[in-house]
């Protein structure tokens, strides 16, 4: 089985840098309208690999996207110097590395990935403090702020199939960040996202349907808050290597409410293995406060959900609530890490109940909500949806990619250059990862008897994205706690 990827509260610092032909310190951060008590600076010099376009050349560079397969159609003058194995980073806005460049109508269209920190940064360092308030951030929206995407609302090239996600902006105009809902498709299931700031804490809803032929349907709903926190982060880089990535996250608070409903009215087994990322429904640039580094906060979730059903009239329906609170603080050096703090939670099984009358069965739900990261590789650009309608560009860059690189024809192995070149992994986190863990025995067990698991589970680690892209990453856990609940008592079920 496909190990399970780093799901929960993450505190994400994925961190990309950026250069123009020559190697030289970051500029001065733009003019834009702050958070009270976010400070930070940036002292960077970028390796020779990465090219750096200020805002006002990504305005008129910038002419199309696919943003569901990383693809970006640039004007063929600016983009002259972008080939593959560059790096483009748009001040304020993004960085990526480039997999495949190749000319497309009047353009270039290109394929990016995201990129490890000492790929892009020759020698620097990095500070950030930043206060997440979300009922103050969403009073700034009166002021007004620099737009890093304005540039990006433009007319979209006809579309050749239908956007898979749709998000629905309710920040006010101007404001230094957005939020919203967020309705997709993942496969079989059809999701739904949203979040809203509110006085000292984000309050948020999420609900996953699937409804496949034979008469299986699973929903997963739940909803909760994130109380305000402060995230401070030091970063050093020496000669590619980074010598330095510590991560302060304080005031860590917050609870999820989760319900799940699975019945099957049909017959044959089901066991199949969903895991997803839902786009971010709140995102906070952050590049302000780091010399025009591209650095976001998202705010996210992600699940696992894997039943075990095997025969008709089956069910599988439960509530949980987890809490957690605490700070903890980490640093991370040559893959190996080093963390201090104090994380407590709290599990409560509020429901739970199966029902086999034959075999037995079970089912597994795992989730991340909300998952936090700061990142320069976005799930989702604000103001660039718009744009993100011509997945048949991406489809022709993964087939000549592929061609290119193997010298085999095309496969459905193409796909998964793509979907290289959308994963965001984590550079360092902290994260709760709560799962269930529901069976029943069957009635035609001695004794039938049902129980429920649930486990929540915080920890600190590096993805890939730290490290290079090829590199492993590595993981701590600094809390574990488990809730169980079986009837009958005194019956081993599943022991």
């Amino acid at each position: 089985m496909t190990r399970l990827w780093p799901i929960g509260l993450l505190v994400v610092m994925l961190l990309s840098g950026c250069s123009s032909k020559e190697p030289g310190p970051t500029s001065g951060a733009p003019a834009a309208v702050g958070v009270v008590g976010a400070t930070g600076s940036a002292d960077l010099h970028y390796s020779n690999q990465t090219v750096v376009w200020k805002q006002d050349v990504g305005r008129k560079a910038v002419k199309a996207a696919a943003l569901s397969n990383s693809v970006f159609l640039l004007d063929a003058t600016a983009a002259r110097d972008l080939t593959p194995g560059k790096i483009l980073l748009i001040e304020g806005t993004l960085a990526r590395k480039i997999v495949v460049a190749e000319p497309f109508e009047d353009g270039i269209a290109v394929l990016t990935e995201p990129v490890g920190l000492g790929e892009i940064i020759q020698d620097g360092t990095l500070h950030l403090e930043y206060p997440v308030r979300f009922g103050a951030m969403a009073a700034v929206a009166r002021h007004r702020v620099i737009d890093p995407w304005s540039f990006f609302r433009m007319p979209a090239l006809d579309a050749k199939e239908p956007a898979r996600e749709s998000f629905v902006n309710k920040a006010p105009a101007g404001a230094p960040f957005t939020w919203g809902e967020m309705d997709g498709e993942e496969g079989d299931w059809k999701t739904k996202f949203s979040a809203t700031p509110e006085a000292n804490k984000l309050s948020f809803t999420f609900e996953l349907k699937k409804q496949i032929d034979g008469g299986f349907s699973v929903t997963v709903s739940g909803d909760g808050y994130l109380a305000d926190f402060d995230v401070l982060t030091d970063i050093m880089v020496e000669r590619t290597a980074v010598e330095k990535f510590e991560v302060l996250a304080k005031r860590l608070n917050g609870t999820v409410n989760l319900r799940w409903l699975a019945t099957q009215e049909g017959t044959g087994p089901i066991s199949e293995e969903d895991r997803f990322k839902l786009p971010g429904a709140i995102q906070i640039p952050l590049a302000q406060y780091v010399g025009g580094f591209p650095l976001f906060m998202e705010i996210s979730a992600a699940f696992l959900i894997k039943p075990a059903f095997s025969a008709k009239n089956e069910l599988s329906r439960g509530s949980f609530r987890v809490t957690y609170d605490g700070m903890q603080r980490f640093r991370i050096k040559g893959g190996n890490i080093d963390s201090d703090g104090n994380i407590t939670g709290d599990i409560k099984i509020l429901e739970h109940a199966n029902l086999s009358p034959m075999a037995p069965m079970g089912m597994l739900v795992a989730f991340a909500a909300p998952r936090i990261e700061l990142t320069t590789s976005l799930s989702r650009y604000p103001g660039l949806e718009g744009l993100d309608k011509v997945a048949w560009v991406a489809g022709k860059l993964a087939a000549w990619g592929y061609e290119k690189l193997t010298g085999q024809a095309v496969s459905r192995d193409a796909e998964k250059m793509v979907e290289r070149s959308l994963k965001s992994e984590a550079t360092a986190y902290i994260e709760a990862v709560s799962s269930v863990g529901s069976i029943h025995s069957g009635m035609l067990a001695i004794v039938p008897c049902q129980k429920a698991e649930v486990t929540l589970e915080v920890k600190v680690g590096a993805g890939a994205e730290l490290f290079g892209m090829r590199k492993a990453g590595a993981e701590k856990d600094i809390f574990h706690g488990t809730k169980l609940k079986k009837d009958p008592e005194n019956v081993k079920c599943a022991e």
